[in-house]
């Protein structure tokens, strides 16, 4: 396994600049020359800048952590040339496996198909690494849905004198345009089958936690689908005190790809 160290050309933008021209499709969320398993993460929008961060340094140091996300001009794109840019962007800092792959929310879905293609083209894929995510095939319906709570979120804002949490959340989620880029991409998508190990991290106060959702993973992919249940929201699990306990896990799955090469 070998990592080219990029730090310099692929650094994170600030909080505030998702929105500005020249985003980097991947960017190193941390490399600090360790010989630890690295890992790819994909996020779900613009606006998971320091949850990856969040993430990384609750892995350790020796972790490279690679970010992941739609690039500016990938209108009309879909979600499996998607993945192909996402892959090689990858490779250009990881040129070979074996390739851990992890992705949050709809992120998570583009992550499957990033290993899908990989192993499709012979090459090795030590962890897949699902982190909640609320689907995995995403209709023509639900993504016209999506947009009328869009629009009806930023009327109830006009409204309300002061924002409820969820409320926050939902604005910050609705304005995200890497979000609307990886939901654009995924209408339609089905994944093809991924007859590996797969772990799927769930929150345990997930709003869409479901026996019913587990089946359809297991049911499209043929995978063996090893569910792991984590304290926190959609939105707290990836962040302090939530996040330590989700390091803790998939440290354990990554030490155990760099000794023997899958999860």
């Amino acid at each position: 396994m070998e990592t080219r160290n990029l730090r310099a050309e692929t650094a994170p933008d600030g909080p505030t600049t998702h929105t500005r021209t020249g985003l980097k499709t991947l960017w190193v969320v941390q490399d600090e020359g360790g010989k630890a398993q690295p890992l790819a993460f994909v996020l779900a929008g613009y606006g998971d800048v320091w949850v990856a961060l969040g993430l990384a340094r609750s892995l350790g140091a020796e972790h490279a952590v690679y970010g992941l996300r739609p690039p500016e001009n990938c209108s009309g794109m879909k979600a499996r040339e998607l993945a192909a840019v996402y892959i090689e962007r990858l490779r250009a800092v990881q040129p070979q496996g074996p390739y851990c792959l992890s992705g949050y929310s709809a992120g998570a879905v583009m992550a499957l198909e990033m290993a899908i293609q990989l192993r499709a083209n012979g090459e090795s894929v030590g962890l897949v690494a699902l982190l909640d995510p609320l689907f995995i095939r995403y209709t023509r319906f639900e993504h016209l849905s999506y947009i009328g709570l869009q629009r009806a979120c930023a009327l109830v804002e006009k409204i309300l004198p002061s924002k409820p949490r969820i409320m926050q959340i939902l604005s910050a989620m609705f304005h995200d345009k890497g979000l609307d880029r990886h939901l654009e991409a995924l209408v339609g998508y089905t994944p093809g089958r991924y007859p590996e190990e797969i772990v799927f991290f769930q929150a345990r106060w997930s709003i869409c936690r479901s026996p019913l959702l587990v089946r359809q993973w297991t049911w499209f992919t043929r995978a063996r689908l090893r569910l792991e249940t984590v304290p926190g929201d959609h939105h707290t699990f990836l962040r302090p005190p939530n996040v330590a306990g989700l390091a803790e896990r998939l440290r354990a799955a990554l030490q155990k790809v760099h000794t023997t090469g899958s999860a």
